[in-house]
C-alpha cells in the first residue's frame, strides 16, 4: 500500500535525485547514439551503413552507478540529515515507509528506461540504421536494474 502524502513528501524531499537520474538514465543511450550517427556520416571510411549493436554496449555499468546512487541517497541522506526520526514518526507503518520510497524510485527507473527505448527506437528509425538486439537490451536493461536498486535499497 502506498500513501499519497509519503509520495508527495519524498518527492519534495529528493526531487533533485530523481529527476537527475531520470534525466541521466534516459538521455545517455540516445546521444551516445546520435554521436555514433555524426562520426559515421564524418568518416569516409566506413561501412556502407550505420550499424548498432546493443549486445556490445557498456551503458550497464553507467546506469548501475545512477540507479546506485539514488538507492544510496535516498535512505543515506534521510539518516545523515537525521529526518529518519521524523518519517518513522508519521502514522504508517514502517513497511509502508520503506514501499513508498522504492516505489518513488522504481518508477522514476522505468518511467526513465521506457522513454529512453522510445527515444531509441526514433533515432534508430531516423537515421535508418541497421541494429541487432534491441528489444533484448532493453528488457535486461529493465530487469537488471530494477533488481541492482532494490538489492541496494535494501541494504
Amino acid at each position: 500500500m502506498v500513501a499519497l502524502g509519503l509520495l508527495k513528501k519524498e518527492w519534495n524531499q529528493y526531487r533533485k535525485i530523481f529527476l537527475s537520474v531520470f534525466f541521466g538514465l534516459t538521455f545517455i543511450l540516445p546521444i551516445m547514439i546520435l554521436l555514433n550517427y555524426i562520426f559515421y556520416q564524418n568518416n569516409e571510411y566506413l561501412q556502407d551503413t550505420f550499424q548498432i549493436r546493443f549486445e556490445e554496449n557498456n551503458l550497464h555499468q553507467i546506469n548501475s552507478i545512477f540507479v546506485f546512487l539514488l538507492a544510496i541517497y535516498q535512505l543515506g541522506q534521510e539518516r545523515s540529515r537525521g529526518t529518519i526520526d521524523f518519517t518513522l514518526s508519521l502514522p504508517y507503518n514502517r513497511s509502508v515507509i520503506y514501499f513508498t520510497k522504492w516505489l518513488m524510485g522504481a518508477m522514476t527507473i522505468v518511467f526513465s528506461i521506457v522513454l529512453n527505448t522510445v527515444l531509441t527506437g526514433v533515432i534508430l528509425s531516423v537515421t535508418n540504421a541497421d541494429y541487432e538486439g534491441f528489444l533484448g537490451y532493453f528488457s535486461f536493461s529493465i530487469i537488471s536494474i530494477l533488481m541492482l536498486y532494490t538489492l541496494v535499497f535494501a541494504i
